[in-house]
């Protein structure tokens, strides 16, 4: 298997709760961006 290599950059500074539900994600208006719940991904 080849090796996959993710950056992750600085987080969000908005609360999760607030941002806009898109299916398992959300969005946040602030940096107009889609935002993954990492602690939620299991490997």
């Amino acid at each position: 298997m080849e090796e996959l290599e993710v950056e992750i950059g600085t987080s969000c500074h908005e609360t999760w709760e607030e941002m806009t539900t898109t299916g398992c994600n959300r969005h946040c208006a602030a940096c107009d961006k889609v935002i993954h719940d990492l602690e939620q991904m299991t490997g």
